[in-house]
């Protein structure tokens, strides 16, 4: 019994002593969890995007693709793997050279939505979060996100997964929010530090254009 008893005390005298040794200091988390800086790369045929950054919380991040300049259709395969469900990821479309975009937006919860962004004062709501049984919800779920430009119209038909979800007519907004052409691409937003566990789980988003452009 009392040989039990010390090898036990010896066994809890290790644990403490890796526990003390692991905790010292600032690098004990980025020993366990690399903190990925924001990076996209390419990763099994998809656009990858990732990061566990605490310098990052409620950023956004995109990667347009120069060759799509004013191609429509767009369509675009989505999958977000960790990170904070109600975060949106998903396409920039119209990009002028000065700046000014539209982007799409879907979130693992099932939401989607559309902005319009300019340099000088931000993003600008178009339609708001909308809940859509169209999207695949969870994460690990590929969705397709689809944007298309009807001339006769004036408008951009908007869908997920096959399904229009809206008609966006350009009469809507005001002249100088009224985007045409220009280049597509991916956006990831980051959420706040409640809601991400940097830097144990990073946001992970992976893209794949299949029109107008296939990429990588």
């Amino acid at each position: 019994m009392k040989k039990s008893k010390r090898n036990f005390l010896l066994a809890s005298l290790g644990i403490l002593i890796s526990i003390i040794t692991i905790s010292c200091g600032n690098s004990a988390l980025p020993l366990m969890w690399p903190v990925y800086t924001p990076d996209w790369d390419e990763f099994e045929g998809w656009d990858r995007f990732r990061t566990s950054d605490s310098e990052v919380y409620n950023y956004s991040f995109w990667n347009y693709i120069p060759s799509s300049d004013g191609l429509y259709p767009i369509e675009i395969n989505l999958c977000k793997n960790s990170g904070a469900q109600g975060w949106g990821y998903g396409a920039i479309f119209a990009r002028q050279s000065d700046g000014r975009y539209y982007r799409f937006l879907i979130t693992a919860y099932g939401w989607n939505r559309l902005d319009y962004f300019d340099p000088i004062s931000g993003y600008t709501e178009v339609n708001e979060w909308t809940y859509e049984d169209a999207i695949v919800e969870g994460l690990g779920s590929i969705n397709i996100i689809g944007i298309e430009w009807d001339s006769g119209n004036i408008r951009y038909r908007l869908s997920i997964n096959d399904q229009i979800v809206d008609y966006f007519y350009l009469n809507e907004v005001s002249s100088d929010k009224q985007l045409i052409g220009g280049m597509s691409g991916f956006l990831v937003t980051i959420g706040n530090e409640e809601d991400e566990s940097f830097p144990y789980i990073p946001v992970e988003v992976l893209f794949r254009m299949n029109e107008p452009v296939s990429s990588p």
